[in-house]
């Protein structure tokens, strides 16, 4: 079974701040159609590259990730685990506790455990919410010059500078409604960002594109418009209820804005096989300190 870094980030969020149900209807979406006599495969589905051999925690299950980040396999065995999780869940012992109640605990940590191994196995990015693979490495690439023009790198000095201005908002909206307020400073909050996300919208289309950057340009737009539909209905929620974090993880703008800053960046990979590291890790630790998730 494959695993790509957005599902592996999708189980660490839910494993965070979601109910145990949450969890289990993430694995239930994950496992579907998942086989466990599938042949496991000895290269990445994306780059091609082989797949390297690790154990899943201190279990003999075997996991095979791909050295750039692109995902992992789940060999038989791990599917199974899984699988054998989700029905432990769903068909409690008729002995014990009536279904309605929660877990026991030797239950919850096995699970827990379990599924922190599979997150850490994983060779994505984990360190950071939102899963950005590393530019591609090779002795060839590493030491060759970028491929871009002046304009391009105009364009990505200036972008890098708006986009400090973004995360700065997002983060102030974030942490105001996540945080114990009044439906007052939850609404203003949330109108300071939404004006100041206006203003950074208004920047970024008086950026000077280059041809060949507009997808990745036009990929960021978007997020950054979908991410104050996100935004005002977490302000609602807030509002309905300040006593409890509101479950938006399968918000649609949350999950479309995530999936346009991969795009974005995934563009720009695409498009300088040879990126200066550091200009490669400038856009990168931006663009992921820019997503909601």
């Amino acid at each position: 079974m494959w695993l790509t870094g957005t599902s592996l980030e999708r189980i660490d969020s839910a494993l965070g701040r979601s109910p145990v149900t949450e969890v289990d209807r993430l694995l239930a979406e994950i496992l579907a159609g998942a086989s466990a006599t599938e042949p496991t495969p000895t290269t990445c589905a994306v780059c091609r590259r082989d797949l390297t051999r690790g154990r899943l925690g201190h279990s003999p299950v075997l996991i095979y990730s791909c050295p750039e980040g692109h995902g992992s396999w789940l060999d038989g065995a791990g599917v199974t685990a899984l699988q054998r999780l989700l029905q432990e869940r769903a068909q409690p012992d008729p002995s014990s506790a009536p279904a309605a109640a929660p877990a026991p605990a030797s239950l919850a940590e096995r699970r827990r455990r379990l599924l922190t191994a599979l997150l850490m196995a994983s060779l994505a990015a984990l360190a950071f919410t939102f899963v950005l693979a590393p530019p591609p490495r090779s002795d060839r690439t590493v030491a060759g010059p970028s491929p871009m023009t002046a304009e391009e790198r105009r364009y990505f000095a200036e972008l890098t500078v708006l986009l400090d201005d973004g995360i700065a908002n997002r983060r102030h909206v974030d942490g105001v409604l996540k945080s114990e307020a009044s439906a007052e400073a939850y609404t203003t909050a949330f109108e300071i960002y939404r004006a100041r996300q206006d203003g950074f919208l208004r920047r970024l289309d008086a950026l000077s594109v280059p041809a060949r950057l507009k997808p990745a340009h036009d990929a960021i737009r978007r997020a950054a418009e979908r991410q104050v539909g996100f935004y005002r209905d977490f302000k609602d929620a807030r509002i309905r209820d300040p006593r409890e974090l509101p479950n938006l993880l399968d918000h649609s703008d949350l999950r479309e804005s995530d999936y346009d800053l991969h795009r974005a960046w995934d563009f720009i990979r695409q498009t300088y096989p040879v990126l200066d590291p550091r200009l490669a890790e400038a856009i990168e630790r931006r663009l992921c300190s820019f997503d909601i998730v």
